[in-house]
């Protein structure tokens, strides 16, 4: 009954820093393509005959992928925190039960 306890504790252990680590990486990534998309909108709007209502709807694009990336930038200090300390539980919980 130990082992399994251990071993399921282990797991969840493991699963948590996959899906932190997960989260970590898709902010990441979709961090440049926020950049990516920013500019090609920033690059569409300097084409000479585009009108005014294509401006004002790349200006809203760009609006709400400058939101959205500090949303992710103030996000991803606390997956960072998050993800070590899921680490650091993930190893002391294999090292206590490796002395065993």
């Amino acid at each position: 009954v130990s082992a399994h306890s251990d071993g399921r504790k282990l797991y969840i252990a493991r699963v948590e820093v996959n899906r932190l680590a997960n989260l970590l990486s898709n902010h990441e990534s979709r961090l440049v393509a926020i950049k990516q998309e920013m500019v090609g909108a920033t690059t569409a709007q300097l084409v000479p005959d585009l009108s005014a209502e294509e401006r004002i709807r790349l200006l809203a694009k760009l609006e709400a992928l400058a939101e959205e990336r500090a949303t992710i930038k103030n996000e991803l200090p606390q997956i960072e925190l998050s993800l070590a300390d899921a680490e650091h539980h993930l190893a002391m919980l294999d090292q206590m039960f490796a002395a065993r």
